[in-house]
């Protein structure tokens, strides 16, 4: 596995759990959810201009993008029960499509 795909599997779990965070700090207002979220965030951005060396800024921030939609929005239905419509699991697997494609060379 690359660097690149490295960085790109970290940011996303940093995103993933800066999302978290902030979900936890808007039910119960704990303020260390939301220091958890500025410096999850502030750490997801720091790999991605690391990220940059590796690869154009357009592939890069597909990744990122795509990659953390479809992580948010089913960690969201399985440990906040939100709801997931049958159209948001066509553009999810369209999404994923997408992050297939993207990484043809």
């Amino acid at each position: 596995m690359s660097k690149f795909y490295v960085y790109m599997a970290v940011i996303a779990v940093f995103d993933l759990v800066g999302i978290i965070s902030a979900k936890l700090w808007s039910i119960n207002k704990n303020p260390i959810y939301l220091v958890g979220v500025c410096l999850l965030f502030a750490g997801a951005g720091y790999l991605l201009a690391k990220s940059l060396k590796f690869e154009g800024m357009g592939i890069t921030n597909a990744i990122w993008t795509a990659s953390s939609a479809i992580l948010v929005v089913v960690t969201g239905s399985l440990l906040f029960k939100e709801s997931i419509t049958p159209i948001q699991i066509i553009g999810i697997l369209v999404i994923t499509v997408g992050l297939v494609l993207v990484n043809l060379k």
